[in-house]
This record gives C-alpha cells, structure tokens and sequence, in this order.
C-alpha cells in the first residue's frame, strides 16, 4: 500500500477545505523531528481523528523512527486508565470530550470574571474566594415566614426569602394573587391562589375525601 499517496491527499484535503469548524489539532506536515517548523506552510488543522490517522501513516512510511512511534503511542493511549483508544473514530470522540468550550462565570465574592467548563458549575474564582464568602456572608430576614437566614454579600439585594419554597409560597400572598382561606372541614387557616380557589378548597386530601 502506497502510504505516502494516502498521508499527502490527507494533507492536500485539510489545506483546501479552508477553516473547520468545531473541535479541531493542529498537525506539523513535516514532523518537527525531522527537521520541520513552526511555519504556517508546515501547519494544517484536522479533526481527531484525521490526526490520529496522519500520525499512524507516518509511523508506517518511517517505521524506524523511534520519536514518531512515540507520539502515536502517546495519542492512541490514555494515561489515566493506561488503555489504548485503538481505533480513529473512539480517539476523535475522547478528544473532544476533553476539550469541552468554557464558559465566563462571574465569581460570587469579588464579581471578577474568569472561564471554566460550564458542566463543573463553579460559583467562585478560587478557594480563597470561597472561603471569605464562608466567613463574610450577610444576615438578612426572611420577607414570608420572618426568620434570619445567611447570604452572600453579593447576592444580598436580591435575595428577600430564605429559601425557594418560601419565595413561592409568600410572594403571591404579597402580590395580592393569593386568598386567606379555612378548610370547611377542619377550619384549618391557609393561602390559597384566586385562580385555583374553585378547585382547591381543602388543606389535604383527608379532608376532601372525608366529607363523604
């Protein structure tokens, strides 16, 4: 098999098809060991697992090229687990699980802006930040049910409940949408909201049932 042909159509294929989108290597067309450069002329962008095919057609054409049989072996091989990828299409899937894009999360503490990977769902820029927001939090009193409840400082004019289930709860009764109501079983005391009142008149399901 003429390995040649198939590295340098690879090659022509990638310097033609103009800029990839996605994920993408960048590729010495000469390797650097032996003798290319850093010059835009050697370099073409592939994706995973075009590079991982460049790099085994290499190893082919100079098999006794000990530095090109070692960075193969480095792509097809995953540190961490000390298990070979083998094959092209699992190589290029891996690749870009790795390199996932980050997002810009502003910290909670000092508001300053930093990236990080959007599934880790960081708060804070570093641990000291995270530390001094532990130390420094702002005590406020809950709107609804009247209780202290701690905070950041930052997020302090934005926060009147202490908890999502309590904003819920009092924040159609502060708005007007929600109705004192007794339960005409029990005469237990509640809210209820105006859109549900037709449907809704006991406190539980004992007493709706329990009227029969």
């Amino acid at each position: 098999m003429n390995y040649e042909m198939i590295y340098e159509q690879l090659v022509t294929r990638g310097q033609q098809r103009g800029e990839l989108e996605g994920y993408k290597e960048r590729h010495h067309v000469i390797p650097k060991c032996m003798g290319g450069s850093d010059d835009v002329e050697n370099l073409v962008d592939l994706t995973p697992e075009e590079h991982f095919l460049a790099h085994q057609l290499l190893v082919k054409m100079h098999p006794k090229n000990i530095r090109l049989v070692r960075a193969c072996d480095v792509m097809a091989k995953d540190t961490k687990v000390n298990k070979y990828w083998r094959r092209n299409k699992m190589y290029g899937w891996l690749r870009r699980r790795l390199h996932v894009p980050r997002v810009t999360i502003t910290c909670e503490y000092c508001e300053c802006t930093f990236k990080a990977l959007e599934c880790q769902k960081r708060r804070f820029c570093n641990q000291d930040c995270k530390k001094k927001s532990q130390e420094n939090k702002t005590t406020l009193r809950c709107k609804g049910c009247k209780k202290d409840f701690d905070v950041l400082p930052s997020k302090a004019k934005r926060r009147h409940y202490c908890s999502p289930a309590c904003s819920k709860k009092w924040r159609y009764i502060h708005s007007g949408q929600s109705v004192k109501w007794s339960c005409p079983k029990c005469s237990k005391e509640m809210y209820i909201e105006k859109n549900t009142l037709a449907t809704k008149r006991y406190c539980s399901r004992t007493c709706r049932y329990s009227r029969m």
